[in-house]
């Protein structure tokens, strides 16, 4: 080996971490000015940041809308990967921060909750796995009927029973989530989701493949609501057979599904599930004996720890101690090791 020259090979993986492939440096972000909740006469002023590419492509998913999304000023028109067309497409300034304003005003829309995605390529929602992609929730309402309410929370019926997650609705695989809520109708909160590759009628919360049975307890997470009417229920997402996307979780008062809640009493929030993923990059791709090589990067998803493998000809960082070099990220999820 050359005495001058060290190549060094860098693995990094994330422990007690769902396992995803490290993305490219950047990220975009999009969110949503206002509470979230806007009639039809508004403009729907949308922002964030891109730091991956130089311009940011827009489509919205819903009901009734193509499963892949369509191009969010032209319902019926969907989404097709590749064709930047079927996208409104927004520059990235120069500070790597972009916007744009919606007009619901045009807008061909029920009066619902819709999902728009900004993504860093012209990718539809069928195309985003190993991409870059952020979303945001948006309820429409009928002005004449409307009443503010939380971006992630829309109360129906006669408000007898509430549904809030923690958080702003956004999580990680392996994140926990709590919901909380009250419920002066019944004992007990049946909880039940709806989404993606799920029945159309929901299924189990914590259990999905468990299609939610009208009149059959088992087939709910039921949670008991207080002295107080009120209720908590802490969901470890760990284990949760759901695919990264968002979804639409049900408190009802009795055991019903979705097909069955005419004239009963229920309320919903929509919560975002996303993949963790880890970023490293190097100081130097070549050093001279003697240098240090730093390793920095981002370990997104909250893991506990990350394991830093450093490779070379009989070379192993972990040699020394014969274990795996563990690594703690800070709370913003960014880690540094120093290489000597």
């Amino acid at each position: 080996m050359n005495s001058k020259l060290i190549s060094t090979l860098i693995i990094v993986t994330a422990i007690l971490c769902i396992m995803c492939p490290a993305q490219a440096d950047g990220q975009i972000t999009v969110t949503a000015l206002g509470d979230g909740l806007y009639f039809f006469d508004e403009v729907i002023k949308l922002s964030g940041t891109n730091t991956a590419s130089d311009d940011v492509y827009l489509f919205i998913t819903g009901p009734n809308l193509n499963q892949n999304g369509e191009k969010p000023d032209d319902f019926g028109r969907a989404a097709i990967t590749g064709d930047e067309d079927t996208f409104i497409k927004t520059p990235t300034d120069v500070d790597g921060t972009w916007e744009y304003a919606l007009d619901a005003g045009g807008l061909s829309l029920s009066y619902v909750t819709y999902t728009i995605y900004a993504v860093t390529e012209p990718n539809n929602k069928g195309d985003l796995s190993g991409g870059m992609f952020d979303t945001v929730t948006i309820v429409l309402k009928k002005k004449e009927t409307a009443t503010k309410v939380n971006v992630e929370t829309e109360t129906v019926k006669n408000g007898t029973i509430t549904i809030a997650a923690s958080g702003d609705g956004k999580f990680y695989e392996g994140e926990l989530i709590t919901f909380t809520g009250t419920n002066s109708e019944s004992d007990y909160v049946y909880l039940f989701v709806c989404g993606d590759a799920l029945d159309a009628n929901g299924d189990k919360f914590d259990d999905p493949g468990t299609a939610a049975a009208t009149g059959k307890e088992n087939t709910f997470v039921t949670v008991a609501a207080d002295s107080h009417d009120k209720w908590e229920y802490e969901l470890d997402t760990t284990e949760l057979d759901l695919k990264p996307g968002t979804y639409t979780v049900y408190a009802v008062a009795e055991p019903a599904n979705k097909e069955d809640l005419s004239g009963g009493s229920f309320d919903t929030v929509s919560i975002v599930l996303k993949k963790p993923y880890i970023s490293a990059q190097v100081s130097k791709l070549v050093i001279k004996r003697g240098e240090e090589l730093t390793i920095t990067g981002t370990a997104e998803g909250m893991p506990k720890a990350i394991a830093i493998w450093a490779l070379g000809f009989s070379y192993w960082n972990g040699a020394e101690t014969g274990s795996m070099v563990m690594i703690v990220p800070e709370d913003d999820a960014s880690y540094e090791y120093v290489l000597d």
